[in-house]
């Protein structure tokens, strides 16, 4: 339901115009006249519902420029109005365009103080018994077609008494509207086109970047030979910090930073599924907040104005060493400079790959610690005396053990004897338990040896293959997070051999900061 101070306007057709005394005349709003407004919504206005403000109702040249006043009465077809036109250039204009015809309609701005409105099978039809109309304006486009301009009124010129005394009447006829409202709706765009070059000449408008798409070897090459961009480009590389390869870096940093992330990331082995984070730009040490335990509770207020449940979470304060991981190699200048860029960057990616090999290696060291000390583990068997239903049950106990703590089961990471006997399983007909592919019958799931990976129960099972024991860790990322500095730096060059040092490295700490996010299943090394 609209409010009283809602403002509709509605259309009718103009009937006149008089031109002698620059009057608008014609039926303002038709009553009893139904008109569907929009698809399933008719509207019609009640004999004598039309009232206007103590202050008048105005005259508007398409509801924006106001051109005069407005005087009406209630006649048996309607509310009859004469708009009295005012000698300005906005008045002369709207005159000018009712006695071409152009104007054909009226349209009122009126709020709906009282009505009543009836749900039928075609839509709501509403019967306004009381409407205050603010403003009349002249219209091309007319919603009401009964409503009407009679006649334009002006008083003649000097030149059109002497040829002809009468009053001059036009009716209002019919024009191509469609063709007049397409060439305002074009010159109108014209017109926005031309204010936009005005305020923004093209040839001050900022190009756009091109995407650096060399490689390593290209861009050092280029900082060797004193590209000053490069060089600064280069500075700010080092001083970034890395959060983890994420399609976001194609915008922050060159192709070739991303290129050697991503094989710094590809030897990341389990730690791709845990978070990552920013290291501090100094210090030796990374101090953390590891979860203790989480008291905070959440309950439905028994009545207004009592106080809600309290809780709290418990925080130890932990520290992590940051390591330095990297490698280092010696090219002449004559090398860079003279031969084939492909030298570097072999040298480059063999670095990056051996340094993202060594800190998994660190990584995993956390892992083993944090998964050791876990607080809740599951009972599980001997290996060779797992059952699928063992398996089941560990699944719907870590579960509820991940629900208690408001996390999910993201991984259930295990090592290659783990995954093999699980690759084994079958039933008592002798069928596989893990189908190599989706679509199996009375399967648990899948494991396939294309990326070592599968699914237990709809749980993604993951292949460890830097474990050394039998294990199963049912795992959320949220468990360690993974603190990792920028990539790549530039070393000195030695001026007597003209020879150049480069070293790939980075800075890392690890931080198991919710420790309970591990529940490992016990016991399955025998």
């Amino acid at each position: 339901m609209p409010m009283p101070s809602e403002i509709f306007h509605r259309a009718t057709a103009l009937a006149r115009t008089d031109t002698e005394e620059r009057e608008i005349i014609g039926l303002g709003v038709p009553y009893d006249d139904e008109t569907e407004i929009w698809e399933g919504f008719f509207e019609r206005i009640a004999p004598g519902a039309v009232t206007v403000p103590k202050a008048g109702c105005k005259l508007l040249a398409e509801h924006r420029k106001p051109i005069g006043t407005v005087e009406g009465r209630d006649t048996p077809q309607g509310w009859k109005i004469i708009g009295k036109i005012a000698n300005t250039p906005a008045g002369d204009e709207a005159l000018e365009l009712a006695r071409a015809a152009v104007y054909t309609g009226l349209s009122i701005g009126f709020q709906a103080l009282e009505y009543n409105d009836t749900q039928a099978e075609d839509g709501i039809h509403r019967e306004i018994t009381k409407a205050l109309v603010m403003e009349v304006s002249l219209t091309p486009f007319p919603a009401y077609e009964n409503a009407t301009v009679e006649k334009v009124r002006q008083k003649p010129t000097r030149k059109e008494t002497q040829m002809d005394t009468e009053t001059k009447e036009t009716n209002a006829a019919s024009v191509e509207t469609d063709n007049l409202r397409d060439l305002r709706t074009s010159v109108e765009d014209l017109t926005r086109a031309v204010e936009i070059l005005k305020t923004t000449p093209p040839w001050q408008q900022p190009t756009q970047t091109p995407t650096d798409t060399r490689s390593a070897a290209d861009f050092i090459k280029s900082a060797l030979g004193g590209n000053e961009d490069d060089q600064a480009a280069l500075r700010s590389i080092q001083e970034r910090a890395y959060s983890g390869g994420t399609s976001a870096d194609t915008v922050l940093t060159p192709q070739w930073v991303g290129d050697l992330t991503r094989l710094v990331d590809q030897g990341a082995g389990i730690r791709s599924l845990f978070a990552t984070g920013n290291l501090p730009a100094e210090g030796f040490t990374l101090e953390y907040a590891q979860l203790k335990a989480n008291a905070v509770t959440v309950a439905k207020q028994a009545k207004e104005g009592d106080n809600l449940a309290m809780g709290n979470v418990a925080v130890e304060t932990k520290t992590s060493q940051i390591e330095t991981f990297g490698g280092a190699t010696s090219l002449s200048r004559q090398e860079i400079e003279r031969g084939h860029v492909r030298i570097l960057d072999h040298h480059l990616r063999a670095m990056a790959i051996a340094a993202g090999q060594t800190a998994r290696q660190s990584f995993h060291e956390t892992y083993d610690t944090a998964v050791k000390a876990a607080t809740q583990k599951l009972t599980g068997k001997a290996l060779a005396s797992m059952t699928w239903g063992d398996w089941v049950d560990a699944v719907v106990d870590a579960a509820l053990i991940f629900e208690q703590q408001g996390l999910t089961i993201d991984n259930l990471i295990v090592d290659k004897t783990v995954f093999k006997h699980l690759a084994k399983m079958e039933g008592k007909d002798g069928r596989p338990l893990l189908t190599m592919h989706d679509g199996g019958v009375n399967t648990l799931g899948t494991l396939t040896a294309s990326g070592l990976k599968g699914g237990l129960l709809n749980i993604p099972v993951v292949l460890d293959t830097d474990a050394t024991a039998a294990s199963a860790v049912f795992q959320n990322k949220l468990a360690i997070r993974s603190y990792l500095s920028s990539l790549v730096r530039l070393q000195d060059e030695n001026i007597l051999n003209l020879s150049k040092d480069f070293s790939v490295y980075f800075y890392a700490a690890y931080a198991a900061e919710m420790p309970a996010a591990l529940v490992p299943v016990s016991g399955l090394a025998g």
